[in-house]
């Protein structure tokens, strides 16, 4: 890459390129939110155990909690399974012990002949029909199994519970432990007692889903002929949860819920959103709500209060409350996205050869010289679009358009050098929002609506980026090789340090699950931006990367021009390279704006309408920020030459 500046000639194919993949990637997401406008449907959930516990606290009578929480907005409950611990703890069955001269055995004295049948099915489901026999009258005999094991058996759900649900009309959803040494036939037994039951929906109970780890695709066999759904949580970490969401996607629903430590420390208000945000959002269609508070006066009617206010979030935001649904496939052309890679190749090529001319090129395409390895690298390229028909072989493709677009944006900069901030600006956000468009119309499916697959060269395309613009603007701007050969000092060293740890923050904060929280500041702020803007735009968008952008076009036009001016007056030559050293350093930061709009529309899980939102509103507040210090600063910097 020369050194001197660029050649302000752009080539049009990079244009037609860069116009047709964006055309082609919006047809594809024109199909995605089809899908979306067609589920907005969200289910309002709780536990009966919480309902229950609620509603004996208020005095009010099993007939009438469930009825006045429905007509606050309520309309799923989950059901866990019981255990023959839990009759022999409410006293429907006692345990004894006997030991023989064979071995031992175990009686279970159960009067009521409905809980007998419903303990005799469990343990034969557990253990096999033979693990369990009568002799007439309310004793079950067990012989050979610890009474352990007997107490921690699971025995279906409570009719009971299950008569309250059906009365009130809500939808059911069942929660299943998966016990240790369940076998593939004692999960299919379990999902068709639990279909039988009435339950729509499966949810895992514990840290791992039934019939995990060998018994896995018994679950997911059994959920499609018994025609069920299931149930997977945000956040929670479940073992095989993520086989079962990979192996049916159409049967998938998201689900959110939060804690009741977690609850507790966000305001009334908070929480509401929070479970409105998860709605409209992450596209949550099951959300699990638990009390804001432990003690209230009539702690049901609070709840059912908190309930109405959820349910007036989501319908304010433009969702309803209704029967949640999976997601389905896009009518979209499996080889749709190998248009938009093959569209996008020209672009992503002219990327490359910015950086890489050959020393001994064939020929000159609008400044670049194009040789051998360049020629190679094209069809390498092409290679990569083709392979785009698998979606395996779409993550390589996705990967080199979020490199490429934003980098393009600044390629282009720094062959125009415009003198207006703003159109400076827009030029390179033009690109950014381009290449993000073509990455959402690359990642367009099922499995990435439910986050079954996910987009897996997110921190490589939101770092990369900035290292080559930095580079770019470093060989552009900056004495390179003097500085090369000069000595380290302690002010070029600690800014260094600054910006890697900077950027070493950025991408530990980056993608959908991350180890690294936000501070408190920056949570108020968001909470703020959350309640005035129709959605909140990400902060080192709006705050950090386009702010800077503006200030380092302003920066660039100012460097061109007292550059202009070495010729006439010498001494000018430290101020020029002192300002192309701090413009390569802002327009390099600036950066991270311009890959974080890309890494926005990455998320699939998100709605596309809601996504594009996030980054105009940040568009727009960012260079409104950028201008009034850009502003600020060239009227100081015009005072200090007066």
């Amino acid at each position: 890459m020369a050194t001197g500046a660029s050649t302000s000639r752009i080539p049009v194919w990079l244009w037609v390129s860069v116009g047709l993949s964006v055309l082609l990637s919006l047809y594809s997401i024109g199909k995605r939110y089809q899908v979306e406008a067609k589920n907005k449907a969200v289910a309002i959930a709780a536990e009966y155990e919480v309902v229950e516990a609620l509603a004996a606290a208020q005095g009010i009578s099993d007939e009438q909690d469930l009825y006045s929480l429905k007509a606050q907005g309520l309309n799923a409950l989950v059901l866990s399974e019981e255990t023959i611990g839990d009759l022999l703890g409410t006293g429907r069955a006692t345990l004894q012990f006997h030991t023989m001269n064979h071995g031992f055995v175990s009686t279970l004295d159960i009067p009521d002949e409905s809980v007998r049948n419903r303990v005799r099915r469990g343990i034969s489901i557990r253990f096999g029909v033979r693990a369990i026999y009568s002799k007439g009258g309310s004793t079950l005999f067990v012989p050979g199994i610890n009474p352990s094991l007997i107490r921690s058996t699971a025995i279906g759900l409570d009719p009971t519970q299950l008569d309250q649900a059906r009365t009130a009309a809500v939808h059911i959803l069942g929660r299943f432990s998966n016990p240790q040494g369940v076998s593939s036939r004692a999960v299919r037994e379990t999902l068709k007692w639990a279909k039988e039951s009435g339950v729509e929906c499966y949810l895992p109970l514990g840290e791992q889903v039934l019939g995990r780890r060998d018994a896995t695709n018994a679950t997911i066999e059994a959920l499609k002929e018994l025609d069920m759904l299931y149930a997977t949580p945000e956040f929670t970490k479940i073992g095989g949860d993520a086989n079962i969401v990979a192996a049916i996607p159409d049967r998938v629903i998201r689900l959110h819920s939060a804690q009741a430590a977690e609850l507790d420390k966000l305001p009334l208000i908070d929480a509401v959103e929070r479970y409105g945000r998860a709605g409209r959002e992450r596209n949550m269609r099951i959300l699990l709500l638990r009390p804001v508070s432990f003690a209230a006066d009539a702690p049901l009617s609070a709840f059912g209060s908190f309930i109405k206010e959820v349910g007036d979030q989501i319908r304010k935001e433009g969702g309803d409350i209704g029967t949640p649904k999976p997601f389905r496939e896009p009518d979209l052309p499996q080889w749709w996205r190998v248009l938009i890679a093959l569209a996008a190749t020209p672009a992503v090529w002219f990327a490359f050869a910015a950086f890489h001319p050959s020393r001994k090129p064939i020929r000159q395409v609008s400044g670049l010289d194009i040789g051998r390895t360049a020629i190679v690298v094209g069809g390498i390229l092409v290679l990569a679009a083709l392979a785009s028909v698998s979606k395996s072989g779409s993550q390589i493709s996705t990967f080199l358009i979020a490199l490429a677009y934003p980098v393009i944006g600044y390629l282009l900069l720094d062959r125009l050098r415009p003198k207006n901030v703003v159109f400076g600006f827009l030029l390179v956000s033009a690109l950014s929002v381009a290449g993000a468009l073509c990455v959402a119309g690359m990642l367009n499916g099922l499995s990435y609506y439910i986050q079954a697959d996910e987009f897996r060269g997110v921190k490589l395309s939101v770092f990369l980026p900035i290292v080559l613009v930095g580079a770019l603007f470093f060989l552009r701007l900056v004495d390179w090789q003097g500085t090369l050969r000069g000595p380290i000092t302690w002010r070029t060293a600690g800014l260094g340090f600054v910006i890697l740890i900077g950027l070493a923050l950025m991408i530990a904060r980056t993608g959908n699950d991350t180890g690294a929280g936000a501070s408190s500041l920056e949570l108020m702020l968001r909470n703020v931006l959350d309640r005035f803007l129709y959605v909140r735009p990400r902060t080192k968008e709006f705050l950090i990367g386009h702010p800077l952008l503006v200030i380092g076009v302003g920066m660039l036009a100012a460097y061109q021009s007292l550059k202009a001016k070495l010729i006439e007056n010498p001494e000018l030559e430290p101020r020029v390279k002192a300002l192309g050293a701090w413009t390569t350093i802002v327009l390099m930061v600036s950066a991270s704006g311009q890959t974080s709009i890309v890494n926005t529309m990455s998320h699939i899980h998100i709605p596309v309408l809601l996504s594009l939102a996030r980054i105009g509103i940040g568009l727009v507040i960012g260079c409104i920020i950028g201008l009034v210090l850009w502003a600020i600063l060239s009227r100081a910097a015009l005072r200090e030459e007066s």
